[in-house]
């Protein structure tokens, strides 16, 4: 929050959603007892669980009220003279289902009539694919049905995958490689190859996101021929796609290993449009 605020961002651009927040950061924000006695003018967004079980990365199990205990929750904001000005929810990263977005927006609209004072923002969350996001249409036709224009409420979201997956391709280095011949053949066959690709990267570097979030990259298509393959962690070079949103983040330099570089590329069209754009 400090950077963003030196940066020039109005605080009250800034949406702290964590749901749960040290003492140490009660001059941003911070739950509904520590708003009261530390930040008693502060703006606050109700989080509400949803429907994630079709979310590969679920989190309403960790965050957010039950529908059951919002009115409570308003009321209690209420008679501590705390303001509450939205709603938010978050359907989990990587949903599959677009029907789990209709839902939460429909459970949205459901706190916004039982809130007792004027609730203007609905924060739709994040988790959406820079890669693939099918479901825009449905969240559309949500908004459209349960908080119109006319309705006066601002509707924000939390796309940080979105843009940030896509951006980024991580190249790894093959330090090593080994055969291994396996003979599980029958009779008439020649024994089965298993390759071992041993890389300058691995799941406590870069690809740390893969353990939580298991993306399927795809081989290059060429003619050759392919064998069973194991890849090591930490040259050749293997590409992976679209490890921008958390393969630098959460990325570690466990037992010696420095992370990635990173190293900007753009199409020469790109370059061209850039530097005209400085001059």
């Amino acid at each position: 929050i400090s950077q963003v605020l030196s940066l020039g961002v109005k605080p009250e651009n800034i949406i702290y959603a964590h749901t749960t927040k040290p003492q140490s950061h009660i001059k941003y924000a911070c739950e509904l007892q520590k708003v009261s006695r530390c930040h008693p003018k502060a703006k606050l967004v109700l989080r509400i669980a949803v429907d994630d079980s079709s979310s590969f990365y679920r989190l309403s199990s960790k965050f957010g009220a039950g529908l059951s205990t919002t009115g409570r929750l308003l009321e209690c904001a209420a008679e501590l003279g705390l303001e509450v000005v939205g709603v938010s929810f978050h359907i989990g990263s990587k949903c599959s289902q677009s029907l789990a977005f209709r839902q939460a927006i429909a459970d949205a609209r459901s706190v916004f009539d039982t809130a007792v004072s004027d609730v203007n923002l609905l924060d739709i969350g994040g988790g959406f694919s820079g890669k693939d996001f099918p479901f825009s249409e449905v969240i559309n036709g949500a908004l459209d049905e349960y908080f119109p224009f006319e309705s006066g409420v601002q509707v924000i979201a939390e796309p940080g995958r979105y843009y940030a997956e896509s951006t980024f391709t991580l190249a790894a280095n093959v330090i090593a490689k080994r055969v291994i011949m396996e003979d599980m053949r029958t009779e008439g066959e020649s024994p089965e190859k298993l390759m071992m690709y041993y890389l300058s990267d691995g799941v406590f570097g870069s690809l740390n996101s893969v353990l939580k979030f298991t993306d399927k990259n795809e081989a290059v298509d060429n003619d050759e021929k392919r064998y069973r393959s194991v890849i090591w962690g930490p040259t050749y070079w293997l590409l992976f796609d679209n490890i921008g949103a958390y393969g630098i983040s959460i990325s570690t330099e466990f037992n010696g290993f420095k992370r990635s570089s990173i190293y900007s590329v753009v199409t020469n069209e790109t370059w061209h449009t850039l530097n005209l754009s400085s001059q």
